[in-house]
This record gives C-alpha cells, structure tokens and sequence, in this order.
C-alpha cells in the first residue's frame, strides 16, 4: 500500500532518491504504529483490566535552545498485579530508553518498583518513573 506523503512535502523541491527514502520511512512508520495498535488490543483483550499512564512534554535539552520537539511515553499496567506489560515511546533518545527499560519488563517489574527507581540520567526516561496517576483504566 503506497501512502501519498503530505502537501508540503510533495511541493518541495526535492531529489527523487531522497522523496523515496522519506516514502519509505512513512510506510515503515504506519507498518509500526499498525503493529502497535494489534498489540495493544491484544494485551486488553488478554488481560481486561488496564491502567495506562501518559505523558506529553518537551525535553528540557530542547526547550533550552527554543525547539519545538515533543516526547509521548505511556506505560501499560496490569491492574490487579500492577505488573508493567508494556512501554511505549515517541520522540528523541527513545531506542535507548526503551532498550533500558525493557530488562525491567522482561523481569517482570511492576509499576510500584518503576516509581522506586532512578531514571536514566539525564535523560527524558525520568518520567517513566515519575508517572503517578492513570490516564484511563480499561
């Protein structure tokens, strides 16, 4: 499925080799985010009782210099263990971070030893661990 890219990117003068890597990496994207939403309705329909906790907020190393780049985390918790099931994140630094977390995961870690934790520092991880209140429960 070939997906257009966005107006302003189609009327910008720009290489065919580079407007067909900037094609690709938007299917790869969708790809992603189609693979995402399957595994999220799967962990709902498995489990049932979801709290997910966001957050939404501009990294301090980019509001010094007045960027306006954006960070999105959200972790998934199993209500009544309070295990961590997933961590999902948008935005710079976050293979390394989800890399990082993903031992805790894998280890079963539940959400109140994320909150006992130090963050990866300096680094827009703290927040993962600093995520009290649940967005939504499901």
């Amino acid at each position: 499925m070939r997906t257009r890219l966005p107006e302003e990117v189609e009327s910008t003068p720009i290489s065919p080799c580079d407007k067909l890597v900037m094609q690709e990496e938007v299917e790869r994207l969708q790809l992603e985010l189609q693979n995402t939403i399957a595994m999220y309705k799967q962990v709902v329909q498995q489990y049932g009782d979801i709290d997910v906790f966001t957050t939404s907020f501009r990294p301090l190393k980019v509001t010094l210099y007045g960027l306006p780049e954006r960070v999105f985390m959200k972790l998934v918790i199993y209500a009544k263990t309070n295990e961590v099931l997933g961590l999902h994140m948008c935005g710079e630094d976050a293979p390394e971070i989800v890399q990082g977390f993903a031992i805790a995961i894998k280890a079963g870690l539940t959400k109140a030893d994320f909150d006992a934790t130090v963050a990866i520092h300096p680094s827009a991880a703290e927040e993962l661990v600093i995520m009290r209140t649940p967005t939504r429960k499901i």
